[in-house]
């Protein structure tokens, strides 16, 4: 079984919203949709733009720097120009708290 480590406290990251975490050195944004948490790699894979300062709508999110276009519960691109997916990760909640496994 993976080790779960704690990222963020899900009353912090109301729907609607996302928080960018660190996670294994790397950033990572989780999203708040409809009240599921999704986490992703937190740069845009066209030119590392952060996509926790991107808008989210519904499932997507659109990077600021160039308008690529992902879908948080898949990490695949939605809308070019990046070609890469970014990276999903699997959430866990407990006890209010969320942790992405190592």
């Amino acid at each position: 079984m993976a080790e779960l480590t704690k990222v963020a406290d899900a009353a912090d990251i109301p729907v609607g919203r996302m928080k960018q975490v660190t996670f294994d050195g790397q950033p990572v944004v989780i999203a708040n949709v409809a009240g599921t948490f999704y986490a992703f790699g937190g740069s845009c894979t066209h030119d590392d733009g952060p996509l926790a300062d991107g808008e989210l709508e519904g499932t997507v999110v659109t990077c600021p720097w160039h308008f690529s276009q992902f879908d948080v519960t898949s990490g695949q691109v939605v809308e070019p120009p990046a070609e890469d997916p970014v990276r999903s990760y699997s959430v866990h909640v407990e006890g209010g708290s969320l942790y992405i496994a190592n």
